[in-house]
């Protein structure tokens, strides 16, 4: 086999591999993904997984995450002019299906582990970004900029600049003219940090009190992922939203535990330190009048979205079991 290996021949690699067992496959799937890593093709790397099976193997934990990482980086999102918006939705889904199967199995064996919620955390994060282009071609934009803004939540993971661009531009796209000043106030300040990154400090004042990070505690992107063009009318459009002295504050809710008003998006009150359940359709808090589950896996989603995303897709986003 190891000669195969030598020579790239990976088909000829698992037809014997296969009949030494499993112990074997998985052992070749793992090099095999490594070596494509190494490439710089992280999807080949996850379909060779999705194939062959990725095993609830502690050795292959990096293997996965890197995969993951990789995906999460280099996924357009759909405001960004790409030829390859379809091969783009198709990694997306494919990772979403690897990491749910590892989670699945992950739960039987060790539910509340640092693994298993490390990868259900990524999980999340997958199907959100998946969801988003579904609503988006669906039709369910207001669904899809909700999703925007709560991946603002995940931008440890996916990419700072194209999350805050994302979410200002899908929030203006819905009127939502306060929330897309935010955004893309502060898609102008990380854009100019990349640019210059001694250019000083970000003031975070309109971020205290969210459960989106700090732009210091999140990894900066090397490069601009938007032309000069559109970074210049972002920066106007913020600049003329400022002078006529609209909306600039985030929207808020009233906390159901203590009655005070906190982030509409945040999963938890910054007031009480309340936690809520992330909807399945939007990642928004689940409220206590909302609140509608699947009638498979359980999960908990927003009535209003819940309704729209099921009269369009008739089957929970999560499971995929039909919903009447």
């Amino acid at each position: 086999i190891d000669i195969h290996v030598q020579r790239g021949e990976w088909n000829k690699v698992y037809e014997l591999a296969i009949k030494q067992g499993q112990s074997v496959l998985e052992k070749y799937t793992a090099m095999h993904a490594t070596q494509l890593l190494k490439d710089l093709k992280p999807r080949q790397a996850l379909q060779v997984f999705l194939k062959n099976g990725a095993p609830v193997l502690p050795p292959n934990f990096s293997l996965y995450k890197r995969i993951t990482q990789e995906i999460l980086c280099c996924a357009d999102l759909t405001s960004r002019e790409s030829k390859d918006d379809n091969a783009h939705q198709e990694a997306m889904l494919e990772l979403r299906e690897m990491l749910y199967k590892l989670v699945s199995e992950l739960r039987d064996i060790d539910p509340n582990g640092t693994n298993t919620l490390e990868f259900d955390r990524l999980l999340f994060i997958a199907h959100l970004c998946a969801l988003k282009n579904t609503c988006m071609q669906m039709d369910l934009k207001a669904q899809a900029a909700k999703i925007s803004v709560t991946l603002l939540r995940y931008t440890t993971d996916v990419p700072v600049d194209r999350a805050f661009y994302e979410a200002g531009l899908l929030c203006k796209l819905q009127g939502w003219l306060n929330m897309a000043f935010v955004f893309w106030n502060r898609f102008v300040d990380v854009s100019d940090l990349m640019n210059d990154p001694e250019s000083g400090d970000i003031d975070n004042t309109d971020f205290l009190v969210t459960d989106i990070p700090s732009p210091f505690q999140v990894p900066l992107p090397k490069q601009q992922a938007f032309s000069q063009n559109v970074r210049e009318e972002v920066r106007e459009w913020v600049l003329d939203q400022a002078m006529a002295e609209t909306g600039q504050q985030l929207s808020v809710r009233v906390c159901e535990k203590c009655s005070k008003d906190t982030y509409e998006a945040s999963c938890k009150c910054h007031n009480c330190s309340t936690p809520y359940t992330p909807c399945i359709i939007t990642g928004y808090p689940v409220l206590r009048n909302h609140k509608v589950q699947c009638n498979n896996c359980q999960k908990l989603a927003n009535k209003d979205d819940w309704n729209k995303y099921v009269a369009k897709m008739h089957s929970c986003p999560w499971c995929g079991q039909s919903q009447n």
